[in-house]
C-alpha cells in the first residue's frame, strides 16, 4: 500500500477540522514509500499523527 495515499486520505478527512482551527494541512511527499499492513490500522496511525501535530501546533 502506498503510504502517501493513506496519508493524503487522512489529510482530506481532517481538512474541515484543521480549517476550523485555522490550520492549513498541506501534504507533500517526495518519494513513494510502500508499506505492508492493515489499511484501517495504518489510516488510524496516520490520523493519530496528524491529530498530534495539530495539537502541538496549537500548543494544546
Amino acid at each position: 500500500m502506498p503510504l502517501h495515499k493513506v496519508a493524503r486520505s487522512m489529510t482530506l478527512d481532517l481538512l474541515r477540522v484543521a480549517h476550523s482551527l485555522g490550520i492549513d494541512p498541506a501534504f507533500e511527499h517526495d518519494e513513494r514509500v510502500d508499506v505492508t499492513g492493515q489499511i484501517d490500522l495504518l489510516a488510524e496511525r496516520v490520523g493519530d499523527l496528524s491529530d498530534n501535530a495539530m495539537r502541538r501546533y496549537l500548543g494544546t
